[in-house]
């Protein structure tokens, strides 16, 4: 079993975009090292593009896209802004290059908790337990990969078009779970049931979601109260 965190895993040096190459250390033209590395520093210390990586998503996370900075970013992980533009160009190539791997291990993991041999309210509730609380956990993340549908009206996103297939394997395990409903009666169902899951991580400070949510057991009981909906029984 590779899932071992029930939230949006943070991308790791192999944590890459389907049909792309796991991140290897980089060679400008010339065939040297790049700025910010030193030869000389054991391995463990030149891996500073993955270290840019994950310093963006931290910053993503904690001051959200409009807040990060080059400059930040490069002090954060101990590099210079010549090794950011070296490795990514720019502040939005790295940006959607962090996010990049956090969209990843959102459809690695939730393929996964899709395929498991279980009866379908149980695979639902795994689902959205793991939603939930990844979405706590990560609010910023979340914001972030729908910040250009929220800020712009575009959703041709990754985030956007990947997790899009997602909403209908929910339908039909929707369908299946309440014993027949029809095709839209359980698409419309999965819209509720992601609405119902995302608007308390996206807007926390409307309600009391904070304190509603802050405990397993609420959490628990707030995924199972939406399971039931979403399952019972066609009218």
């Amino acid at each position: 079993m590779r899932m071992k965190q029930a939230h949006p895993r943070l991308p790791t040096v192999d944590a890459r975009p389907a049909g792309r190459a796991a991140v290897r250390p980089s060679r400008s033209k010339g065939g040297g090292a790049p700025p910010d590395v030193d030869p000389a520093l054991p391995p463990d210390r030149q891996g500073v593009r993955e270290r840019l990586i994950r310093v963006a998503i931290d910053q993503i996370e904690r001051e959200g896209i409009a807040r990060l900075t080059v400059r930040k970013v490069a002090a954060e992980a101990g590099a210079n802004i010549a090794a950011v533009n070296y490795y990514f160009r720019s502040k939005d190539a790295l940006v959607s290059e962090a996010l990049a791997g956090t969209i990843q291990n959102l459809m690695e993991d939730m393929a996964e908790l899709l395929a498991k041999e279980l009866d379908a309210r149980k695979r639902l509730s795994g689902l959205f337990t793991y939603l939930l609380d990844g979405g706590l956990r990560y609010p910023g993340i979340v914001r972030a990969q729908l910040f250009d549908g929220f800020c712009s009206g575009d959703y041709s996103g990754p985030f956007a078009t990947r997790f899009a297939p997602v909403v209908d394997r929910i339908a039909e395990a929707i369908r299946e779970a309440s014993d027949g409903l029809e095709r839209a009666g359980s698409q419309r169902r999965a819209l509720a049931t992601l609405s119902a899951l995302f608007f308390p991580v996206a807007f926390s400070g409307l309600f009391r979601a904070s304190e509603l949510l802050a405990s397993p057991a609420g959490r628990r009981a707030y995924v199972e109260e939406i399971v039931r909906i979403a399952t019972a029984p066609r009218a």
